[in-house]
């Protein structure tokens, strides 16, 4: 049996007067993760919510008593739940997973989810080390973790109180994307090979005659769907709608530096709905492909209270930092590494956008 315990966290009674900030209830991203959520995994593992969506809310001792109950009947379920973070600090952003200290399963499905989330949002910010264990006596001791006997983890996705991170959490892009890093961890943790369905209203394909040549496989413009979202477009006509695939995307299209943002998701699309693409015949058979470059990460460690950031337009000297990151407050802080423009310099994903910063041997920075 596999069944996922689906909390969403809060109820739609909680803001006002705390959990949220103007322009968003933290409970309207949450309930969103987790109906998506519940959508992609339907026919492939079932959801329990003890938190029902769009309802006020349930007491936290009473939805964890549903979960344990349920549990003790099927001790192979698993539990995530969902939610938006704040700070203080509105430069204070990031994505993080809890889990309970004292279970190396918990850890492992943390492990598994911060995985995902890099895959899917490559060079997106990641708050400190992205792993939080849960420890009573603590500000980490959290109920949903300490309360729960089976394998169950706190996802906070990115925080609310940073202006960039809260266009974020309210665009349905990402809510999509975060149910979807849930979904495949979901089927990964359980051995299930992840597939999304495709529309079965479909007609099954023609059956091709020894004499005729396979049509070349382009996406083709849809009614069905006429909204903004290419993540919605390529769903609605049956495509892959992962990073990867939207990356393999715009090559064919032609959508040039393409880096997963509105602007250029909004160039793909339409320049998808033209059903124009940009690739030209090969006058060479195609070599074979290099296998991909690890890709590296930086992580300043936590005892450096305060590191210089750079415009990637300016020197990367003193004098030209205007921001600095505070990898301290966070216990370190880890990044994908984008670039390496200077000796000694990195480029990384901020919640200002990309900034370069130095990592020399003498600064205890930490490249894998």
């Amino acid at each position: 049996m596999a069944e996922l315990h689906n909390d969403i966290g809060h109820g739609i009674n909680t803001y006002p007067p705390n959990k949220g900030v103007p322009g968003m209830a933290e409970f309207e991203f949450n309930n969103a993760v987790g109906k998506e959520t519940k959508r992609l995994l339907k026919g492939k593992v079932n959801t329990f919510e003890a938190q029902p969506f769009d309802g006020r809310d349930i007491a936290l001792i009473t939805r964890t008593n549903q979960y344990n109950a349920r549990w003790a009947k099927d001790k192979t379920s698993i539990g995530i739940s969902n939610h938006a973070n704040a700070n203080g600090k509105k430069d204070v952003r990031g994505f993080g997973v809890f889990y309970w200290h004292t279970s190396p399963e918990a850890k492992k499905l943390a492990e598994i989810i911060l995985d995902e989330y890099k895959k899917e949002f490559p060079g997106y910010p990641i708050w400190g080390t992205g792993l939080f264990p849960s420890v009573p006596n603590t500000w980490t001791n959290f109920h949903m973790c300490r309360e729960t006997k089976g394998v169950f983890v706190l996802v906070e996705w990115e925080f609310m109180t940073n202006p960039d991170a809260l266009k974020l959490l309210k665009s349905n892009d990402y809510r999509k994307r975060c149910a979807l890093v849930n979904a495949k961890s979901v089927c990964r943790w359980y051995g299930i090979k992840w597939s999304e369905d495709k529309n079965p209203s479909q007609p099954a394909p023609k059956p091709i005659t020894p004499n005729q040549k396979p049509a070349q496989a382009q996406p083709k413009p849809s009614g069905a769907y006429t909204g903004g979202s290419i993540v919605d477009y390529l769903n609605s006509i049956g495509v892959d709608s992962s990073a990867a695939n939207r990356r393999k995307l715009a090559k064919e299209y032609g959508v040039s530096n393409y880096d997963l943002s509105a602007t250029k998701n909004l160039e793909l699309l339409n320049k998808m709905r033209n059903g124009k693409t940009a690739t030209k015949p090969a006058s060479k058979p195609a070599a074979s492909p290099k296998p991909a470059a690890k890709k590296q990460t930086v992580h300043l460690p936590a005892s450096a209270k305060t590191w210089r950031t750079y415009k990637l337009n300016v020197q990367p000297v003193k004098k030209n930092s205007d921001w600095s990151l505070t990898p301290s407050a966070f216990g370190g802080l880890t990044y994908d590494i984008l670039g390496n423009p200077y000796s000694n310099v990195v480029t990384i994903m901020t919640g200002r956008g990309k900034r370069n910063i130095y990592v020399g041997p003498e600064t205890g920075a930490v490249i894998k």
